[in-house]
């Protein structure tokens, strides 16, 4: 029900497009496939900046261990959506989930 992620801000405006132009793109791809109408998200997105190195360990593993604690899966390397496979476990995925984010 809600995406987590982290990347790299270059200037601060450039969030609130990528944010924008994201929602959008899925939102018409969503309501296409499932023959549906009108919006999918509810308020606006929240981002926190990310200043300490040890804080940004925490925040990654929050968002890695995610679906352990939906019950999605047991492991998380196991989701297809997560980086730790690739990141910790130098797994090749179908999916590259660890593409620069630079905003």
């Amino acid at each position: 029900n809600h995406i987590n992620m982290i990347g790299e801000i270059g200037r601060n405006e450039n969030l609130a497009k990528f944010m924008h132009g994201l929602t959008r793109s899925y939102t018409a791809y969503f309501n296409r496939k499932y023959k549906k109408v009108g919006q999918l998200w509810q308020g606006r997105f929240k981002s926190k900046a990310i200043i300490k190195d040890a804080y940004i360990n925490n925040c990654i593993n929050y968002i890695e261990t995610n679906p352990i604690r939906a019950n999605i899966v047991s492991m998380p390397h196991e989701y297809i959506w997560s980086s730790y496979g690739q990141r910790v476990l130098d797994q090749n995925s179908k999916i590259n989930v660890l593409d620069d984010l630079i905003l």
